[in-house]
């Protein structure tokens, strides 16, 4: 494989391990869409260099590590507010909070292994493709819950995630100055630019169907 092949299967690998994330803020019926778009979109070659094995399959030997990844990351966003969310999404439903964590677990935090950034290259035999760290976890509520819209609070609290995550460990400087507060205002500035432009399309859509 070359090398603009390995890195046009990283950045597929993290395109679609972005749509996954975005299950989490917006649903599964908008992923599936995300998901059949761009499977479509990939040249043959990409779509068949991605892996496709799950690696997110629940087990008896590996649930509890899940919710203790899923708390993990819970805590990180939301400190110190975080028991006291809990809690209170907790009341609404005792299995809503539970369906939460373990989600946070399984899909938006991390997967155990090296992360990969946008400059990384991958194949077929990459046991750690598209996986996100904790800021581009961020990144992708932000953007997701900018283009849904009606989601002020929600939207609020993932941008002070994206924030939060200046404190984990053994950061790149791609996630250093992500979670900046300027790389944190270029990602906002960046998701509306983009929706004015997707926004202005469809509307002249629009005008042309009704013509």
């Amino acid at each position: 494989m070359n090398v603009n092949m390995a890195s046009a299967v990283n950045k597929a690998a993290l395109m679609r391990e972005s749509a996954l994330k975005s299950v989490i803020f917006v649903g599964v019926p908008r992923v599936i869409l995300s998901l059949v778009a761009l499977h479509e979109a990939l040249d043959d070659e990409v779509r068949n260099a991605l892996r496709t094995e799950s690696r997110r399959t629940a087990t008896s030997e590996n649930i509890e590590l899940v919710k203790m990844r899923g708390r993990h990351l819970w805590n990180s966003i939301y400190a110190p507010h975080a028991d006291k969310l809990h809690d209170k999404l907790g009341s609404y439903h005792p299995d809503f909070i539970s369906f939460i964590i373990q989600s946070y677990g399984s899909v938006l935090s991390p997967l155990p292994g090296s992360l990969k950034s946008y400059s990384d290259m991958s194949s077929l035999n990459d046991p750690d493709q598209g996986n996100l760290s904790r800021a581009l976890g961020s990144v992708v509520g932000i953007a997701t819950l900018r283009a849904e819209g009606r989601v002020g609070p929600q939207l609020i609290s993932h941008t002070f995630g994206l924030l939060k995550a200046r404190y984990m460990p053994n950061q790149s400087e791609e996630d250093i100055w992500l979670s900046s507060d300027e790389g944190t205002e270029w990602v906002i500035r960046t998701v509306d630019e983009i929706l004015d432009v997707v926004s202005s399309e469809a509307q002249e859509v629009e005008v042309k169907v009704k013509l």
